[in-house]
């Protein structure tokens, strides 16, 4: 079985040495891995949703995982020990140094949801379609167990944790809690690669190549009469 496609294709090696992104590399070693060419994951996605009269935030995910039997599964990846706090009704990550860190995965979800449903509906042929956007929180690093206790807003079918990460396909699967139309499943997975991943290429028009070369030898040809001078 052929991989999925991924975007980018590899990781820059300042992310692979970055600590505070070990996880998100466990989750993108694990995608390249196990998932088939079925699969397009997008990593470190970001959009710009303002525009006049458009009032609708930015957004940012850490990954997004797009099916054409599912659509899109939004991804935030989450690395450390992680502990919920009920008493404060918050989400922790413990590191390896036994340091606390207040983490918002589902927040940061719901956000990146909201800000790019706007923009999918403005696309053309999907003003009126019902757009259905999946989500999920990874923890690769942690297990949780059946006496674990997570938030409301985080029920387990929605979690893959470091034993999830071994059954991906099934697990991201999972995720999704209702399946999609899959005609509107497949062009929503096609539409969001041609936007979020593609890859264009900005021309330079040949006059101004040839305008940038007139100007380059008559730079090269004063250089030269001020180094006769000179001589």
């Amino acid at each position: 079985t052929r991989m999925a496609r991924l975007f980018p294709r590899a990781l820059p090696e300042s992310v692979r040495r970055d600590a505070k992104r070990s996880a998100e590399v466990k989750f993108f070693d694990a995608a390249a891995r196990l998932l088939g060419d079925d699969w397009t994951i997008l990593y470190s996605v970001a959009w710009l949703q303002r525009t006049p009269g458009n009032l609708s935030p930015d957004g940012e995910v850490d990954f997004i995982a797009l099916h054409p039997d599912l659509g899109a599964i939004h991804l935030e990846v989450k690395g450390g020990r992680i502990v919920f706090d009920a008493a404060r009704s918050s989400l922790f990550s413990i590191d390896r140094h036994d340091r606390e860190h207040a983490i918002y995965p589902l927040d940061q979800l719901r956000k990146s949801i909201y800000a790019l449903l706007p923009k999918l509906r403005s696309l053309p042929g999907f003003r009126h379609k019902a757009i259905q956007l999946a989500r999920a929180v990874v923890f690769p690093d942690d297990v949780v167990g059946r006496n674990h206790v997570l938030p409301p807003d985080c029920p387990r079918h929605i979690v893959i944790d470091r034993e999830d990460m071994g059954r991906l396909p099934k697990s991201l699967r999972r995720a999704v809690d209702f399946p999609p139309d899959k005609q509107v499943a497949t062009e929503l997975a096609q539409v969001m690669e041609r936007y979020l991943g593609a890859t264009t290429e900005l021309r330079n028009p040949l006059r101004h190549e040839i305008s940038d070369a007139e100007g380059e030898i008559l730079r090269l040809t004063a250089e030269q009469f001020r180094i006769l001078d000179v001589l």
